[in-house]
């Protein structure tokens, strides 16, 4: 009778250390869901200059919004063709990092997610506010 008791005591306390253990393994994973405040936004900019770089994944390009022109180095692994004096908008995921409002800034901070022609001027380009 007492071995009976015994292994039943010892088995419901490891099944208390196996839902406890499901329970903080559950916490951990919705915790880190939660804190995922990744988003994207979208930008128009005319590009002026296109400007290979060593690295043939990798080009520079020079770029006008309503604001100013710079240059910044984009990654190419997709191999993109882009055409100079074309508008296009650029798409960007932002991750929880606080980011300055400027192309240089932006591209630096932010992963570039999609770059895709458009017909509109720079004026009536999509030009959305850095998420939060």
């Amino acid at each position: 009778m007492r071995r009976n008791a015994r292994t039943i005591f010892i088995l419901v306390c490891l099944g208390l250390i196996g839902c406890f253990g499901c329970f903080t393994i559950w916490n951990h994973y919705k915790d880190n869901v939660e804190n995922d405040n990744t988003c994207e936004f979208t930008r128009t900019y005319r590009l002026l200059l296109i400007t290979p770089t060593e690295n043939e994944d990798d080009f520079y390009v020079t770029l006008q919004n309503t604001e100013g022109v710079q240059t910044v180095l984009v990654n190419n692994e997709e191999k993109l063709e882009l055409e100079e004096g074309q508008i296009y908008e650029f798409v960007f995921r932002k991750g929880n990092s606080i980011i300055e409002d400027t192309i240089q800034s932006i591209f630096d901070n932010t992963d570039l997610v999609e770059i895709k022609k458009t017909d509109c001027t720079l004026e009536d380009g999509i030009n959305e506010p850095i998420c939060s």
